[in-house]
């Protein structure tokens, strides 16, 4: 018999297994990403307009109205879906990884998306290139930064300021080793724009692939034992 949450009466099955439910989350980053740079391109030539002492008329380089609503409707088509999905795996199964970690150590939307953020990185220079170079060039080789995450979720100065929390020495993306800085900032704004990687262990967890755990990096200076 078929409840309301099945898939055959729903039309939507939920994700099969971790890299199923990730990839989904890249493709709705990456539509994310060209919305907001196609967002923020037309804003930054005015702002030079402005600082000139010019009119505002911005001119071919703008960007078109209607593709900016396609970008906007593609973003929300995706997140849809997934949100769709990830409900049926929250209700039937099987148990998403990142939801599990999400839940076990208190996590919430800054940390979950910094993980996925991060993870992009786990997947070679093409993905950085295509999806995180658009949102923030100053990305070091394989991490993402508190400012990348708060550009991502459009943060405001606030609540900018509280995502440096969540890289403290007793935060628990760094007690549950789930990432690695290259040192331990010294001073909030040093800790804007510092490097974060995902442990092993971390990237094991939301993948189900155990074999990640092997890649054990010493740990950083900042974690509580």
């Amino acid at each position: 018999m078929n409840t309301p949450l099945s898939p055959e009466k729903s039309g939507t099955a939920p994700f099969e297994n971790d890299l199923d439910y990730l990839i989904a989350e890249i493709d709705w980053i990456g539509a994310r990403v060209r919305r907001i740079a196609a967002q923020r391109q037309p804003n930054e030539q005015e702002d030079r307009l402005v600082q000139r002492g010019l009119r505002r008329n911005i001119g071919g380089d703008a960007v078109r109205p209607d593709l900016l609503k396609c970008l906007i409707v593609e973003e929300k088509v995706f997140r849809q879906a997934i949100d769709s999905r990830l409900n049926l795996n929250r209700t039937i199964g099987p148990v998403i990884g990142l939801d599990r970690i999400c839940e076990q150590h208190g996590l919430g939307e800054f940390e979950r998306t910094l993980i996925l953020l991060a993870f992009i990185s786990c997947l070679g220079n093409r993905y950085r290139e295509d999806i995180l170079w658009q949102l923030d060039t100053i990305f070091r080789s394989c991490e993402v930064t508190v400012e990348a995450v708060a550009l991502f979720l459009e943060l405001g100065p606030d609540e900018t300021a509280k995502g440096l929390l969540h890289i403290l020495r007793d935060s628990p993306l760094r007690r549950q080793g789930l990432v690695q800085l290259p040192y331990d900032p010294g001073y909030p704004a040093d800790g804007l724009s510092i490097g974060i990687s995902l442990s092993g262990a971390c990237v094991a967890e939301i993948t189900g692939i155990p074999g990640f755990k092997g890649f054990c990096a010493p740990a950083d200076e900042g974690e509580v034992p």
